[in-house]
């Protein structure tokens, strides 16, 4: 009997590549070189195998960097309403919990007074800025101009209380917080009769 040869009395089977005869516990057919289990039906060249390889370690280096880059950053705004003063302007504190610039886009004093609903935008004064850096506190002064349509009402004719909305520009988006405050709080809502 030569190399590669097997009894002519052992169980045989056929090579499920080339059909070439071979013993039953034989796992790789001697003519073909190919496997005879499960590892025949994948077919992975080591340049493939290779590239694999190289593609898990850069995906392990930098998918907890791209998971960390998505799941944090975010700017996170909250305002409180700090103080106002006699020239018609108010104070907003604003505090930026997040690692992303956050701002506040616009603000409005919204309140009823005998059955009317009124709505006065404040704007943004000149020397200050409505960006609020991540870490950071700022006072931002807006100024509100009700010019002659309050001078009908008194603070007495307002039902419930003032209602700052202020939109809040956040990394993720827009959203609206609400500040409720006593209209006879707000120095720049003149009423004309007290």
């Amino acid at each position: 009997m030569t190399i590669g040869e097997f009894p002519s009395n052992a169980p045989t089977k056929l090579c499920t590549t080339c059909g070439a005869l071979m013993p039953n516990s034989a796992i790789k057919c001697t003519k073909c070189d190919s496997f005879q289990n499960w590892h025949n039906r994948i077919a992975v060249s080591t340049t493939v195998l290779a590239l694999l390889t190289a593609l898990l370690s850069v995906a392990g280096a930098t998918l907890p960097n791209l998971w960390s880059w998505y799941r944090s950053g975010n700017s996170h705004v909250s305002v409180s309403f700090a103080h106002d003063d006699d020239e018609g302007g108010i104070f907003l504190v604003a505090t930026n919990d997040g690692d992303r610039i956050g701002s506040i886009a616009r603000v409005s004093v919204d309140f009823t007074a005998k059955d009317t609903p009124y709505s006065f935008a404040a704007v943004l004064d000149p020397q200050s800025s409505p960006s609020i850096e991540p870490g950071k506190s700022q006072k931002i002064r807006y100024t509100i101009d009700v010019g002659t349509d309050l001078i009908p009402y008194s603070v007495n004719d307002v039902k419930g209380d003032c209602s700052l909305h202020i939109e809040v520009r956040e990394f993720s988006g827009a959203r609206t917080s609400n500040i409720s405050r006593k209209c006879s709080d707000l120095r720049p809502l003149d009423f004309g009769t007290k």
